[in-house]
């Protein structure tokens, strides 16, 4: 199966996390790539307009798995905001890793 891991990480803990289900899901013998939500500018908790740099398309997998930070007790705004812009995915298995 192919799976995108598509995610956000502040400090780095969300990405490592990542790193270890990426390799748990290749020695299953699935396919998987890690691709990072960047933005531009300063990410603050509640911030509403967020620019990325980087919008990832998860159309090409058959699988994702989103993975974010909590922020007072919500998703992060960078990955709702990710989520509000991207297509259906309608069709597709979906997981989270917080």
């Amino acid at each position: 199966m192919n799976i995108g891991i598509i995610l956000y990480s502040q400090t780095g803990n969300t990405y490592s996390v990542s790193l270890k289900l990426k390799e748990k899901l290749i020695t299953a013998g699935h396919s998987v790539d890690i691709e990072r939500l960047k933005v531009v500018g300063e990410v603050r908790p509640g911030i509403k307009d967020i620019k990325f740099e980087t919008l990832p398309d998860a159309k090409p997998y058959d699988a994702l798995v989103f993975g974010s930070p909590v922020q007072a007790f919500s998703l992060s705004s960078v990955m709702a905001s990710y989520l509000g812009q991207i297509a259906s995915l309608q069709g597709k298995k979906v997981a989270f890793l917080v």
